[in-house]
């Protein structure tokens, strides 16, 4: 928020308040009040005279109509502001969990993340909480009582640029080395850690001619996203322009998650 980030402006705020709903008006009341030196509050109110917020009559201060107005529509902007973020943050006093092992109510747990899931169990991990419900292994548990931040790594989206039809890319195939490599991240069928994505028709066509099965086919840039922000690595087949389109989403959207271009696909 642009009011926020104003050098001075919250306290040109609470010099009006003062003003208008304390009725101070001199200089030395005006500073002890707002926290700050008779020095700075002299600075303050000399630009806010400038400015036209404030009137002085003698040693006398008052708030204009001017000041006024701002004092109010600035609250407002404030008000605002915090009731978007208010309403935006969720404050989790209990989640449900995969259960890792036998679990019964009123055991201490720990929580971790695990191929993109959320476990419960004896296993490490900086969050914990207390088991509100039994549960066998691999069934759903709740847990309260949560103490501190489940640890979770973002991934890096790996991109793989395969040429558009028009380009030879109808009969570009995946070479050797790279099924490897994929293999070697934890990629393919099997995976439970790296998943593949076909952004678009060249991408998915050309793992199915390589007879490469893949997770996701077209998939939606949030979609991508969201894999990524719950720690699933995902490594993601485009043309150019699809990896365009994505890398523009992440740069807009999410610019802490790093985008890694790992290979080039060439027509064979």
């Amino acid at each position: 928020m642009e009011l926020l980030r104003m050098k001075g402006q919250l306290t040109r705020l609470l010099i009006l308040r003062s003003m208008l709903l304390d009725g101070l008006k001199h200089g030395a009341s005006i500073a002890r009040t707002v926290g700050i030196t008779s020095q700075g509050a002299s600075e303050h109110l000399r630009e806010m005279e400038k400015e036209g917020l404030v009137h002085r009559d003698g040693r006398t201060l008052n708030a204009t109509a001017k000041g006024m107005e701002y004092l109010q529509s600035s609250l407002l902007q404030l008000k605002g502001f915090a009731d978007t973020s208010i309403g935006n943050l969720e404050i989790i006093r209990s989640t449900d969990a995969i259960s890792e092992g036998e679990v019964r109510k009123g055991m201490k747990v720990n929580l971790y993340m695990k191929r993109g899931l959320l476990y419960a169990g004896e296993g490490p991990g900086s969050s914990s909480g207390i088991a509100e419900t039994d549960a066998s292994p691999g069934g759903m548990v709740q847990v309260g009582d949560l103490q501190g931040l489940v640890d979770m790594e973002i991934p890096p989206l790996r991109l793989v640029e395969v040429p558009p039809a028009r380009s030879g890319g109808g009969s570009a195939r995946l070479p050797p080395e790279v099924i490897e490599g994929i293999g070697s991240m934890g990629g393919g069928p099997s995976s439970d850690r790296v998943i593949v994505a076909a952004l678009d028709m060249e991408s998915a066509a050309m793992l199915i001619r390589s007879d490469f099965e893949y997770h996701l086919e077209m998939p939606s840039q949030s979609t991508v996203a969201g894999y990524l922000m719950r720690g699933r690595p995902i490594l993601a087949f485009g043309t150019p322009h699809s990896l365009r389109s994505i890398s523009e989403y992440f740069e807009r959207e999410h610019n802490d998650i790093e985008l890694i271009r790992v290979e080039e696909i060439r027509p064979v």
